[in-house]
């Protein structure tokens, strides 16, 4: 459902009904490294116990919800959570760099607490100024937005009318659901909370997309803490 109540799903266009391309935009479950306030980047932990629980229930409710074609990260943790919706409905994952988490550069591996305490001005604006900061060694926001929205477009294109799993990472989806919600940036970390499989569903109508449902969690028995770290 939208923020206003209103559910297209099924709703027609100019008195006929149109067929619109549905992207399921989910993160990944939790990792060992987001219970540990870990920046993790472009390198990998495994997902713990819980992540793969999560992991689990979403692709029970993925089921239900008509996905045909499932893409992800081609980062482990983001491999991981897919494979589990892959199994489920016994169709491949195609993995792309697109999807992947932002780079985090020299800050990757680090705690929260070492990032703060090294990288002050850096960490500061990283939490307040989102939208000019760029990983030390790493990516900006902007450049993660860019590629986020490029793989949309790319799945508007090539999969018109079917059903689309992405599993990815936090700031991805919070960078794309700014730019569908006309939000700057600087609001990167406001808004509704991207816990470890959360789904966000995208649909997408003549080349226009629009957000419908955002951050759901009622699919989950466990819900991780949100974070910051990525």
């Amino acid at each position: 459902m939208r923020a206003d109540g209103l559910d297209l799903r099924n709703a027609p266009l100019d008195g006929q009904k149109v067929r619109s391309t549905r992207i399921f935009l989910v993160r990944h479950g939790e990792t060992e490294w987001n219970a540990g306030q870990r920046f993790q980047g472009h390198l990998d932990s495994p997902l713990t116990p819980i992540g793969l629980e999560q992991a689990g229930q979403m692709a029970a409710r993925l089921a239900t919800r008509g996905v045909e074609i499932i893409y992800s990260s081609d980062l482990g943790r983001a491999m991981q959570t897919a494979e589990a919706v892959a199994s489920r409905l016994g169709i491949p994952v195609h993995p792309t760099a697109d999807l992947r988490e932002i780079d985090c550069g020299l800050w990757t591996g680090l705690s929260y607490q070492d990032v703060r305490e090294r990288w002050p001005e850096e960490f500061a604006r990283w939490r307040h100024q989102p939208h000019l900061h760029r990983m030390p060694g790493g990516e900006s926001v902007v450049q993660v937005q860019e590629r986020g929205l490029r793989f949309l477009a790319r799945v508007c294109r090539l999969h018109s009318g079917r059903a689309v799993c992405a599993v990815t990472h936090n700031t991805v989806i919070r960078s794309v659901i700014c730019h569908l919600l006309r939000l700057p940036l600087s609001r990167l970390w406001e808004g509704e909370r991207q816990a470890n499989c959360a789904i966000n569903l995208i649909q997408c109508r003549d080349g226009q997309m629009e957000l419908v449902e955002i951050a759901r969690t009622d699919h989950l028995t466990t819900v991780s803490t949100p974070r910051l770290w990525v």
